[in-house]
């Protein structure tokens, strides 16, 4: 075997073809992951001829990553048996070369495999990239590429990133509503917490994606955030919101759940079928989503986990529109919001005519782990919550899939649960 891994570089060194197609391609995905814990990184490829190979050859930061695995299991090579698959992990690079001498990788596009690392625990807040280089051989120049018959082409690569979050040292977590709201209404959406110790003090930075959404106020009435002394700040050209809680150590906020705040929009009456996200953001790149611990309970200040929510905006027709023309024309399924999640994520899908619906959610193998669907929907938009915690057993951190099946439509996607 080492033979033929000498004879495939000397020939991609020699032979750097162009690739055959444009549609030749390889792509690293780009995930989060949390200090001290995994990253699954995804590795996609496609190609428009039947080849013989394929090689990727990937440099990485070895002081905060980890190289632990990689895994063909639920993608397009998982026929080839593991021995036959060459994984070197040496210094700051990684090369996989998967062969398929005898039967051929088709033409397609889908999952490689998955890399796996384990994130060193001090690399929280930083981002790093995963590129394609070549690997330093003093003899086999080896590189990213694709073999056909014994030569070599050189697809397009598409770098990832693996970005680290800020790990709180608690399951403290922020998290935002998801609503439908009319164009030329008000939305109110509310803002909640999870804190297992008292806090003094509350940062909520946030960010809202559609200029359709104009910040009007923010109310306390009924929520936990009543007793603080409150401070809010809003930005308008940057759709930017920081509502500042402070208790105080003499009077903090005991250790809990609920809202903290009700944030009221105006929804412009020009706009159109959208959905607003709101998400975390640090406030005029000052002051990031923070909790303050009470002196009692060691006074630290951190970032918690945050779960990003939506404003779903709709438009109404007069009585004397032909009410059809809302409907949608073609079946489509839509990326999770939000994406990655934990415990919760949405899904929608549209429907143009009554269907039976199946919507079933599956692992990196294929199987299914649960069905959240399986009845007949009328036309329309639809949006199902997964819940992980409510709608099944508890899911480790991964990779999974969900898939929509109708009489006359298939479509899935990927989604990345993170713990």
């Amino acid at each position: 075997m080492s033979t033929r891994i000498i004879l495939f570089g000397l020939i991609s060194a020699l032979l750097l073809a162009a690739a055959a197609g444009a549609i030749d391609k390889v792509s690293i995905d780009s995930v989060t992951a949390y200090p001290g814990g995994t990253a699954v990184l995804p590795i996609d490829f496609e190609n428009d001829q039947q080849i013989d190979a394929v090689e990727v050859v990937l440099h990485y930061d070895t002081l905060y990553l980890t190289v632990d695995s990689f895994s063909t299991e639920g993608g397009r090579v998982d026929y080839i048996e593991p021995e036959n698959i060459i994984f070197v992990d040496s210094a700051q690079f990684i090369d996989i070369f998967v062969p398929d001498f005898s039967t051929y990788i088709q033409p397609g596009s889908g999952l490689l495999g998955n890399l796996f690392f384990t994130v060193n625990g001090s690399a929280a807040s930083q981002t790093f990239e995963i590129d394609s280089t070549r690997w330093p051989h003093p003899i086999v120049v080896r590189h990213t590429s694709y073999s056909s018959g014994g030569i070599a082409t050189t697809p397009d690569f598409e770098k990832g990133f693996i970005t680290i979050l800020d790990a709180p040292p608690t399951n403290d977590t922020v998290w935002v509503d998801s609503i439908g709201a009319i164009a030329g209404t008000e939305a109110e959406i509310f803002v909640y917490a999870k804190n297992e110790e008292s806090l003094r003090e509350i940062d909520l930075s946030l960010f809202y994606t559609s200029d359709n959404l104009l910040f009007d106020h923010v109310e306390f009435d009924g929520t936990r955030g009543l007793s603080a002394t409150s401070i809010v700040e809003a930005n308008a050209g940057l759709r930017q919101i920081h509502i500042n809680l402070n208790y105080g150590d003499s009077s903090p906020l005991l250790a809990g759940s609920g809202p903290l705040a009700k944030i009221i929009f105006d929804v412009s009456a020009a706009a159109p079928v959208e959905l607003a996200i709101i998400d975390s953001i640090s406030y005029l790149g000052v002051t990031p989503m923070r909790f303050h611990q009470a002196a009692a309970e060691g006074g630290i200040s951190f970032v918690p986990y945050f779960r990003k929510g939506f404003i779903d905006i709709k438009i109404t027709t007069d009585v004397e529109d032909d009410t059809q023309n809302a409907l949608p024309t073609d079946f489509a399924l839509y990326q999770n919001t939000p994406n990655p999640f934990n415990p919760t994520t949405n899904i929608s899908f549209d429907l143009p005519r009554s269907s039976h619906v199946k919507l079933d959610v599956l692992n990196i193998l294929g199987q299914k782990v649960l069905t959240l669907v399986d009845k007949t929907m009328p036309a329309g938009k639809h949006t199902v919550t997964f819940d992980t915690k409510r709608d099944g057993r508890e899911l480790a951190t991964g990779v999974y899939f969900y898939k929509l099946e109708t009489d006359d439509y298939t479509e899935s996607r990927k989604m990345l649960l993170l713990k």
